[in-house]
C-alpha cells in the first residue's frame, strides 16, 4: 500500500482500498482460525504472488482466468492456485470477486452509471450474478448500497 501511495496514479486510491480490504478480511479470518493453524502458510513477501495480485487488481475488469494469471507469473495453474491461496489467504476466484466488488462499490458511489453498466465494467458478465455476489460481500444490494452511501 505504501508503494502504491508513493507512486500514485489514477487507480491508486482504488488499489489502496482493495489492499486495505484484503488486510481486514485476512485479520478477521485469522481471528477465527483455531490454534493459529493458518499462520504458518502465509507469505506475502513472495514476489510472484505479489505480482499476481497486482496483475489481478490491474486487470479485474477483463475476463480473467486463473490460467492467464498463472501464465503471467510463469508457473503452472495448479501450483499457482495452491501458492496464491497459501500466500494471500484467498482462493483465486474469491480474490478476483473481492477486487471486482470493491471497484464496483467505489463506482456506485462516485458515478451515476447504471448498476448493469458498473457490473460489466467491473468484469461481471451477468448483472444478476453481480447483484448476488455484491449482496454476499456487502450484506445489501448494489442499489441500497448506492442510496446509503451516495453523498
Amino acid at each position: 500500500m505504501l508503494s502504491e501511495y508513493e507512486h500514485s496514479d489514477d487507480y491508486s486510491d482504488i488499489n489502496i482500498k482493495n489492499c486495505l480490504q484484503e488486510l481486514i478480511i485476512f485479520l478477521i479470518r485469522h481471528k477465527h482460525r483455531k490454534n493459529n493453524e493458518y499462520i504458518q502458510s502465509i507469505d506475502m513477501t513472495d514476489t510472484l504472488m505479489q505480482e499476481a495480485a497486482k496483475y489481478i487488481r490491474n486487470n479485474y475488469m477483463k475476463e480473467l482466468f486463473l490460467e492467464t494469471v498463472a501464465s503471467y507469473v510463469n508457473i503452472s495453474p495448479t501450483y499457482f492456485s495452491k501458492k496464491f491461496k497459501s500466500s494471500t489467504g484467498f482462493g483465486y476466484k474469491e480474490y478476483l470477486i473481492n477486487v471486482r466488488i470493491q471497484a464496483a462499490s467505489d463506482m456506485l458511489i462516485e458515478t451515476n452509471e447504471s448498476i448493469s453498466e458498473i457490473a460489466l465494467k467491473c468484469g461481471f458478465n451477468d448483472s444478476d450474478y453481480f447483484g448476488n455476489a455484491f449482496k454476499r460481500a456487502k450484506g445489501i444490494s448494489p442499489l441500497k448500497y448506492r442510496k446509503t452511501n451516495k453523498y
